[in-house]
């Protein structure tokens, strides 16, 4: 008897030509270089621009239109099942592309996520005591591919309304922000747990940051911030 075979379907958005300083689609290769011959991942690339990009990308087009109704929120694309052609026992990792792996990526990429669950990365770095509460960041989120497409359902609905809320009540900084409190909200509404991977597998690193994000990462997590730094799975570079 034949077993089915799990897939991973592994996400990016990729519009423009540069991120913080570096070829974009040179980024979006290097991110999946490590796990591109693994075959039970398959990658999809919501994009503008294929040219350069891995031919092992399944990529999807996105036109001027899309990027300048939706810009970074074009990732909701990724909760519909349908979209990337997720079997009912798939998962699905969306992951911004301005993230750079430190050692294998195998220990995050085959993280377990159990039913009703997304898996995100949490915001050690940040004073949750402040206005914006919401402790889920959405660098890296995992789901089981068929439960959530409610979040893809309700922002598609009233995209407009969600693009202004958080600015507008003064929980994010800049206009357009707050992908992560939606998600974080929507899900909690669901009755979907939300689950983060350990803190100590990400950093999130500036050079006239460090001790604002050690400070926070001792007060949310107990632990040293420059000890386990070198050591972390994921680094993100604001």
């Amino acid at each position: 008897m034949q077993r089915y075979l799990k897939l991973i379907h592994f996400c990016i958005v990729k519009f423009g030509t540069e991120l913080k300083g570096r070829n974009i689609t040179e980024r979006a290769n290097e991110l999946i270089s490590d796990m591109r011959h693994s075959s039970n991942i398959k990658f999809h690339c919501y994009t503008d621009d294929a040219e350069g990009l891995d031919d092992v990308f399944n990529v999807y087009t996105l036109n001027a239109e899309d990027i300048e109704k939706h810009i970074h929120w074009n990732m909701m694309k990724f909760f519909d099942p349908e979209f990337i052609g997720a079997g009912e026992n798939d998962h699905t990792i969306y992951m911004d592309i301005d993230m750079d792996w430190n050692g294998s990526p195998n220990s995050i990429i085959n993280y377990q996520v159990r039913y009703k669950e997304i898996v995100g990365i949490h915001r050690h770095w940040q004073n949750l005591e402040l206005k914006d509460k919401c402790p889920f960041h959405d660098s890296f989120i995992k789901f089981r591919s068929h439960e959530l497409k409610f979040i893809h359902d309700r922002y598609f609905l009233y995209h407009e309304h969600y693009q202004a809320k958080y600015y507008k009540n003064g929980i994010v900084s800049k206009p357009r922000y707050g992908v992560q409190n939606f998600i974080w909200e929507t899900a909690q509404e669901a009755g979907i747990k939300i689950s983060y991977l350990p803190s100590s597998w990400v950093m999130k690193s500036h050079i006239e940051k460090y001790k604002i994000y050690a400070d926070q990462y001792a007060i949310n997590t107990g632990r040293d911030y420059f000890e386990d730094f070198d050591n972390a799975i994921l680094h993100y570079q604001t």
